[in-house]
């Protein structure tokens, strides 16, 4: 059987899918196969990390911009100034389209990136108090991404050996990336972070589509998106959510 294969058993087993022989079969071979073992915790980690509220909701941010929009209120005109009355209201109506452009388009794609990026939570080497780490290790690298100090993170993952990097390690690249504003290094990050492992496969998706956003780059924001709305993963509401807004 091959991964693939075996990371959508552990995801059925987990949301309890599997039926009464299925799930025998499946735990027999968790008690014979430590590789099954391992993709089962990586999905049960990788799960608790993103089970967290995004920041911002863009339909509050349509709805604050519909509040912003000025009233305007008929005047009575005499018949003296008819003419000049209806001049005075399809000025009006012109202005009120012009608002209504203004106010009501949809939000860019700066704006989306805005509303739902969130960097990933450190999950490879949580942060205690008064622990030190070594120099130049992966302990160091993601203290300074806990502090938000991306820049000093991505010196220190830049200086750890390449086949020593994990897909995990990669995935946090790209997104230190992302911050100190170099997406399309981001985007290589990324890249490698999915061809060390499969199961960063969702959260590699959400993180390039975002990194397209920011980009501006509508036309790949909006495929990387749709794979994620057409399968069933943490990321599939907010998938549909930026979708519908694009």
């Amino acid at each position: 059987m091959d991964q693939e294969q075996d990371i959508q058993l552990a995801e059925d087993y987990i949301k309890g899918d599997l039926n009464e022989s299925e799930k025998e079969r499946f735990e027999q071979r968790l008690k014979e196969e430590q590789e099954l073992r391992e993709i089962l915790e990586d999905i049960k980690f990788f799960q608790n990390g993103i089970s967290r509220a995004f920041k911002k909701d863009i339909r509050e941010s349509l709805a604050a911009k519909e509040r912003m929009m000025p009233v305007f209120k008929a005047e009575k005109k005499t018949s003296t100034f008819a003419v000049w009355g209806y001049v005075t209201a399809a000025a009006v109506i012109a202005a009120i389209a012009v608002v209504y452009a203004l106010f009501f388009t949809g939000p860019q794609a700066g704006e989306l990136y805005l509303a739902y990026y969130e960097s990933y939570p450190n999950l490879i080497e949580p942060n205690v108090r008064g622990e030190t780490y070594p120099e130049n290790s992966t302990g160091a690298a993601m203290d300074f991404y806990d502090r938000s100090d991306f820049e000093k993170a991505l010196n220190i993952i830049g200086q750890i050996p390449e086949n020593e990097k994990t897909g995990f390690l990669y995935l946090y690249e790209g997104i230190c990336y992302l911050e100190t504003g170099k997406p399309e290094k981001a985007l290589l990050s990324f890249k490698d972070a999915q061809q060390k492992t499969s199961s960063l496969n969702w959260q590699v998706l959400w993180y390039s589509g975002l990194t397209y956003l920011k980009m501006d780059d509508i036309p790949n924001a909006q495929e990387v998106f749709e794979t994620l709305s057409e399968s069933d993963n943490p990321y599939q509401s907010n998938a549909n959510e930026i979708l519908n807004q694009l």
